[in-house]
């Protein structure tokens, strides 16, 4: 990154190079025979629109910032699960889709909006000029820098493991608290060691990428009807229920902040989509109502689609 704007997007020179490295680089390094320079420019952009009728943006063709944390890939990986499973169920006919297809731009364009944000901090602080600045920023890396609970927060905002999903038609439908927290709708699901028929494994490779997966907290001797659900959803739901005995260590549920008896809805991107406590099933049953019933007719099924209106979410 240039300190003198005014030269524009000509190739450094080489003894520009060389002042930056006996400026801030290791005494005595010095940099010689180049097999090509060019310039870069840093850019932050988020897209306006996610979506316009048929047409989406994911990754860099949405969102484009430094490089400064990596989160570029990760990112994008986020755009494409959270718009796959979605469009995989509109062009089945399974659900609303217009609902399904609307809620890709609020959810993850916010997200692209935070990560913009944090990468031009971090280009700001690494290229901050100024001797007291670069003091205090020595400091905080060498100090800070060095503490585990610092990298694990850094580990986990890099990665985008603790990303909340707080807008959009389909987080709505899940009726979210209204400041959501881990394992609360739009939350990511955690994983847990559970035991089935006698053996100890974890919870994650049971969420299936290409259904919903219903966690079912039960009382010992007093199953939760699911008829009703089973003949509305078929195999596009998958029920694991959990008693006691295959939660022994009671690990799952306190992941999940179940006490008693209750339920965690999941979507095929592993996000919270609903979730509510004893057998009380009417957001439930509303939640797969549009989003897991079959629509033979549906728009998008038939080979057209609405395009969102200028004030849609």
């Amino acid at each position: 990154m240039r300190e003198d704007a005014s030269v524009g997007d000509n190739p450094p020179t080489l003894d520009e190079l060389q002042s930056h490295a006996d400026r801030h680089g290791p005494p005595g390094m010095r940099l010689r025979d180049p097999s090509w320079l060019s310039a870069f420019r840093i850019n932050e952009r988020v897209a306006a629109r996610y979506r316009v009728g048929r047409c989406f943006l994911a990754g860099d063709a949405a969102h484009v910032h430094s490089p400064a944390g990596g989160q570029g890939m990760n990112t994008g990986i986020q755009d494409a699960v959270n718009l796959g499973w979605k469009l995989a169920h509109a062009l089945r006919g399974i659900g609303d889709p217009n609902l399904l297809l609307d809620s890709y731009e609020p959810e993850r364009r916010a997200i692209a909006r935070d990560v913009v944000k944090a990468a031009g901090q971090k280009v700001h602080l690494a290229f901050s000029s100024g001797a007291a600045t670069r003091i205090l920023k020595d400091l905080a890396v060498t100090i800070f820098g060095n503490l585990p609970l610092v990298q694990k927060r850094l580990q986990i905002e890099l990665s985008e493991t603790e990303i909340v999903y707080r807008h959009g038609p389909l987080v709505a439908l899940g009726a979210p608290p209204r400041n959501p927290h881990r394992t609360d709708v739009g939350a990511r699901a955690r994983d847990a060691s559970l035991t089935i028929e006698g053996k100890t494994q974890p919870l994650w490779p049971l969420l299936g990428p290409a259904r919903h997966t219903l966690l079912l907290f039960e009382d010992a001797g007093s199953p939760i009807d699911t008829t009703e659900l089973i003949e509305l959803t078929g195999e596009r739901l998958a029920i694991l229920r959990l008693t006691p005995e295959d939660d022994p260590d009671k690990q799952v549920r306190a992941r999940y902040r179940q006490r008693g008896p209750g339920w965690v809805l999941i979507r095929p991107d592993q996000v919270i989509a609903a979730r509510g406590n004893g057998s009380e099933l009417t957001t439930l049953n509303r939640y797969l109502d549009r989003m897991l019933r079959r629509q033979e007719n549906s728009e998008i099924h038939a080979g057209r689609a609405r395009e969102p209106a200028s004030g849609d979410a």
